[in-house]
């Protein structure tokens, strides 16, 4: 029988949230925070069957650089910046939507993986487009 139990990080078993590291491993996906993710879990006899993950992953951007100061490594030096901040904190990954040909090259430049999956968003809460 398929049970759905909620699940955060930091009270998961050791045994359950192996079992997630290892289906996440295999997929090639991220690894997961455990301070910042709440999973929803099917399992059936103590197996996971299914999870849908919320987590926190930090979005880079927006960015920006006055028209008179580009192509003086401006933009470059503050994404060298962020990224050296990135790993002194200790970040596992962060997510930027490259919406230039300039974008996605200092992402490629930075060795940052593009992701072929389509990208949805949230509308915003009031919008005209509100869930």
């Amino acid at each position: 029988m398929i049970e759905y139990h909620w699940i955060n990080g930091w009270d998961a078993s050791t045994d359950l949230w192996n079992q997630i590291d290892e289906i996440i491993a295999a997929q090639g996906w991220m690894s997961l925070n455990p301070n910042t993710t709440i999973i929803r879990l099917a399992i059936d006899n103590e197996k996971v069957i299914g999870f849908m993950v919320l987590q926190a992953l930090p979005h880079v951007g927006p960015a920006f650089v006055d028209e008179a100061y580009r192509g003086q490594n401006v933009a470059e030096t503050l994404a060298d910046d962020m990224v050296k901040y990135f790993q002194a904190v200790g970040g596992r990954g962060f997510v930027v939507i490259a919406d230039s040909a300039h974008s996605e090259k200092m992402c490629k430049d930075r060795g940052m993986r593009k992701l072929q999956s389509p990208v949805f968003i949230t509308p915003i809460r009031g919008g005209p487009n509100t869930i």
